[in-house]
């Protein structure tokens, strides 16, 4: 598996240069957009994570670019780029759809909630659950997760996947 990290910065045109030999002291090179007469500039620098430089180096630029150079606006996207035969054995690429009915998973026992006019204009309602809500783990069964309101509740068996 690789594992690419999207870094997206924005910064002050005239701190390009430092930026590209922040990234070149760690034989990270990106191509910086043309920014013409721009006073900022978006730039996005994708890394290989691997032996040589791994998300330490990566935190350890953050790091330079935050304190020394002062940026503050820094993004990260990652994106794991499988074989067929890693995407086949593992475990997390084969998880079963919940669905989208909350009330599979849920026992009500008299649930509350609070409604408050949101939007007088148009009549959105705000809803705050006030009691509350349990879970039918009957139902989950050998479930990863389930979706449950507006939360994604994850099985123990999950968890400890994602901790590993």
């Amino acid at each position: 598996m690789v594992t690419e990290l999207s870094i997206s910065l924005f910064i002050r045109t005239d701190l390009v240069d430092k930026v590209i030999n922040v990234f070149k002291n760690h034989n990270i090179m990106f191509k910086v957009p043309d920014y013409g007469e721009q006073s900022d500039v978006s730039i996005e620098v994708k890394v290989i994570l691997n032996d040589k430089i791994n998300y330490e180096t990566v935190k350890g630029i953050y790091s330079y670019l935050e304190n020394e150079l002062h940026i503050k606006h820094i993004g990260e996207r990652f994106s794991f780029l499988c074989s067929d035969d890693e995407y086949d054995k593992a475990p997390l690429f084969v998880l079963d759809s919940t669905g989208n009915s909350n009330k599979a998973f849920l026992k009500d026992k008299g649930t509350q909630f609070k409604n408050e006019i949101f939007c007088d204009t148009c009549g959105l309602i705000l809803q705050n659950q006030v009691t509350p809500l349990t879970i039918d783990t009957s139902t989950i069964k050998d479930r990863y997760m389930v979706n449950v309101g507006a939360y994604w509740v994850v099985s123990e068996k999950m968890a400890e996947l994602m901790n590993n």
